[in-house]
């Protein structure tokens, strides 16, 4: 199998590596570390998605797993899982919103 690769804004270059039951699967190259910075890490064939950077699960700007069927309840800030209403309140109570003016408009 062929892998893509691409090269993020960071620098960072990561590499599809999908199973048969993923659609796409992006490391760090070289590694098995999950990883990509705006777009799901992982995304399976039946339309579930991860968001992972540095192999943890993270998203600063909505919830880190989407499902298939639309639901979107599981946030993540560095692998730790918030229920929605936590996860907002971390979000503005740890200066995100300082080092991330563009998250203003989900709080």
């Amino acid at each position: 199998m062929n892998c893509e690769t691409k090269t993020l804004p960071s620098g960072i270059v990561i590499e599809n590596k999908p199973n048969k039951y993923e659609k796409y699967c992006w490391y760090i190259e070289g590694t098995y570390i999950l990883h990509n910075e705006d777009e799901p890490s992982l995304e399976y064939k039946d339309g579930e998605k991860f968001r992972y950077q540095h192999g943890k699960c993270h998203r600063l700007d909505g919830p880190a797993r989407e499902y298939p069927n639309g639901n979107k309840y599981h946030y993540y800030i560095n692998d730790v899982f918030y229920n929605e209403e936590e996860y907002w309140i971390k979000i503005k109570e740890d200066s995100y919103l300082k080092d991330h003016p563009e998250l203003e408009a989900f709080v």
